[in-house]
């Protein structure tokens, strides 16, 4: 919810377009994966710096991880199976009715996905499919840290660090410059 949340508020701030297409529902209140819909200009950009893995410090327990994707929007949905379903509701507000699944070729499970609208469902489970399938097992980068020591959130790829306060509220800029000047010092040395 936290980082559904700062990414909604970030692209708010930024003129971007995004709301929860669909979701994966785990228990009447929550979710196990959830779609952010986002369009507009630098909308890859931004994504292209937030992709890889989310991590929350605590004390106790092992330290929740949030991993962030990104898929382009190429299938028209054609000859997936949608169907309907019994109403189902998140947090963000999400009514969803319908559902379809996307198999996990790496684990053999499915992940189903339920959604309000019909196009919007078989579009998205197939550009998953097509960007599942080729999912390789790895241990993806660490983007960014959030609660270490002081109320930080931290990127461990640059260095780049700000408050969790701010960062909660979609204040994300000081990671991105970061993440541009990082990149573009890779690129000046190869």
């Amino acid at each position: 919810m936290r980082m559904a949340n700062m990414h909604m508020a970030w692209c708010r701030r930024n003129g971007l377009r995004c709301e929860p297409a669909a979701f994966e529902p785990r228990a009447s209140d929550q979710f196990a994966r959830l779609i952010l819909d986002i369009q507009g200009p630098g909308a890859e950009f931004f994504l292209s710096c937030e992709r890889g893995i989310h991590r929350q410090r605590r004390q106790s327990a092992a330290p929740p991880l949030v991993r962030v994707a990104d898929v382009a929007q190429h299938s028209d949905g054609h000859g997936v199976d949608v169907r309907g379903r019994a109403l189902v509701r998140d947090l963000f507000a999400l009514i969803a009715q319908l559902q379809s699944s996307v198999a996990l070729p790496h684990t053999g499970q499915n992940a189903t996905f339920v959604a309000k609208s019909r196009a919007t469902l078989a579009a998205l489970v197939g550009d998953l499919q097509t960007a599942w399938s080729g999912l390789r097992i790895n241990s993806p980068q660490i983007t960014r840290s959030y609660g270490e020591p002081g109320s930080l959130v931290v990127d461990p790829r640059s260095g780049a660090s700000a408050s969790l306060r701010a960062v909660r509220h979609g204040r994300l800029e000081a990671f991105h410059q970061a993440f541009t000047r990082s990149a573009k010092m890779l690129k000046d040395k190869s």
